[in-house]
């Protein structure tokens, strides 16, 4: 092998790998630009991990439903009386209310076509309890280490929200922090 075909190889690699960080760049990008921002209220807690750096770890007040204060659709009506594998995929309709954040209203199994829908998986409530647990690919959300401590001293005094972009898919992207309803910190790539 010759140093021409070497050279060669090496600027088609990385050619390719560039190729394929670009598009991951333009996948996310398009997904924010098509998305609806929504700010909802987290609950914050340790913002360390030994093995993966400085975070505040989001649970969003959205998580815990209680079901009696949401439009359920036909089969999440019928929990318990059905084979219902768990956790099971829905689809959690969101509404601005009163004040900055936005709350669940509705639990669907399939996509609906219009409203804001945020994509999660539904747990069974224990007992058949009047509260239902959904968790979201959105768990962790990472700082440097001063600005993570900043987020928790913040959060043990006020209420701190997180801004998502959702897709018209239920897919949600973290683009901002807020405080008390205001935006303390913009994640938007560009």
């Amino acid at each position: 092998m010759t140093a021409k075909h070497l050279f060669a190889g090496l600027a088609l690699a990385t050619l390719f790998q560039t190729a394929a960080l670009a598009m991951m760049v333009k996948g996310h990008l398009d997904e924010l630009a098509r998305g609806t921002e929504v700010l909802l209220l987290s609950e914050q807690r340790d913002p360390r991990d030994f093995f993966k750096g400085h975070y505040s770890r989001i649970s969003l007040a959205v998580r815990r439903i209680k079901l009696s204060e949401v439009i359920l659709d036909e089969k999440l009506k019928q929990r318990g009386k059905d084979k219902i594998s768990y956790p099971l995929d829905v689809f959690v309709g969101l509404k601005k209310k009163d004040g900055p954040y936005w709350q669940a209203v509705s639990i669907h199994t399939k996509p609906q076509t219009s409203g804001v829908f945020l994509k999660g998986k539904w747990w069974f409530p224990a007992g058949g309890g009047e509260f239902s647990t959904i968790t979201y690919p959105l768990s962790r959300y990472y700082a440097p280490k001063k600005r993570a401590e900043e987020l928790e001293a913040l959060n043990a005094k006020s209420k701190l929200g997180v801004l998502l972009s959702i897709s018209p898919e239920g897919n949600a992207k973290i683009v901002g922090v807020s405080v008390d309803g205001e935006i303390v910190h913009d994640e938007k790539l560009f």
